[in-house]
């Protein structure tokens, strides 16, 4: 799975870097996808549904280079948030399986509660 989303995530990039090569920055500059190299496919529709990639006229798109990186900073923030469930949920494993096994008697304890000599 980890696979997948990271192939899907370099093919966005690399999509982006068409377009920004290719100097299709803004409305002005906007090119076709024949121009740029792009097929209609995934990627393109994906990058379109978070307005990365904006269509002006028929058939004419360019890079929303501030909507990208929001884009990517949100993926990075998600990731960070995501890390650090982890990372809680881990501590909280460790530390309250080492905090349980504290609280549990020992067997010379219970020896000393019931009062037999050692």
């Amino acid at each position: 799975m980890n696979h997948v989303i990271a192939v899907i995530l370099a093919k966005e990039r690399r999509m982006v870097s068409r377009f920004v090569t290719a100097g299709a920055t803004s409305r002005e500059q906007a090119r076709s996808l024949e121009q740029l190299g792009v097929s209609r496919g995934v990627i393109l529709r994906r990058l379109r549904e978070r307005a990365v990639i904006r269509q002006v006229g028929a058939d004419l798109y360019y890079v929303d280079q501030e909507s990208w990186t929001a884009v990517r900073r949100m993926r990075r923030r998600t990731a960070s948030v995501m890390v650090a469930i982890a990372l809680a949920i881990v501590f909280a494993i460790v530390f309250g399986a080492r905090r349980a096994r504290a609280q549990e008697p020992r067997p010379i304890d219970w020896i000393d509660a019931v009062g037999l000599p050692r």
